[in-house]
């Protein structure tokens, strides 16, 4: 993907298992539909910079009727965006949907939130980050459940959540 991949307002992406987007350095997905990521555990969905070194600025969503769906899916070498006065410090920031991600991976992202959900309901199912020099998870606003999954080599808190009811088993 040489450039931002920009979804015209309400429409949504689906890919499928063994689907790799990479992104040149800076581009990001900006979506306002439904993002429906089905990896399977032998061709995950994964989403990266151009090559294994270099960032990308990540995932927005900012909002979706439809929920946004992720299994099986790595994302790694997110930088967040900040371009033109817009900044995101979420390498995914997912905003006012319903969100189920399970048996995913975020790997490796140089930016103040791994994993950003904001004003949603969500489900968290054995998701992994690692590497993360900040916040592995930050959710604001949101009510959910985290269930199985692991943080490591996190910088910041790997849990992080504000004006949120969350409950959390087996992390």
């Amino acid at each position: 993907v040489r450039g931002s991949l920009v979804l015209p307002a309400g429409v949504g992406l689906e890919l499928e298992p063994g689907t790799t987007l990479r992104f040149a350095e800076g581009e990001a997905l900006i979506a306002s539909g439904p993002l429906i990521f089905l990896g399977s555990p032998e061709s995950p969905v994964i989403l990266q910079g151009i090559n294994m070194d270099s960032l990308w600025s990540g995932i927005v969503a900012l909002r979706s009727d439809e929920a946004h769906r992720w299994k099986n899916v790595i994302v790694r070498n997110t930088s967040g965006i900040a371009r033109g006065g817009w900044t995101l410090t979420g390498g995914v920031t997912l905003r006012d949907a319903k969100v189920r991600i399970e048996d995913s991976l975020f790997e490796s992202n140089q930016c103040e939130d791994a994993l950003n959900i904001v004003r949603s309901e969500f489900e968290l199912i054995n998701v992994r980050i690692i590497d993360t020099p900040s916040d592995a998870f930050d959710g604001d606003f949101v009510s959910g459940r985290i269930v199985g999954g692991s943080y490591e080599d996190i910088g910041g808190d790997g849990i992080d959540v504000s004006g949120a009811e969350v409950s959390i088993e087996d992390v």
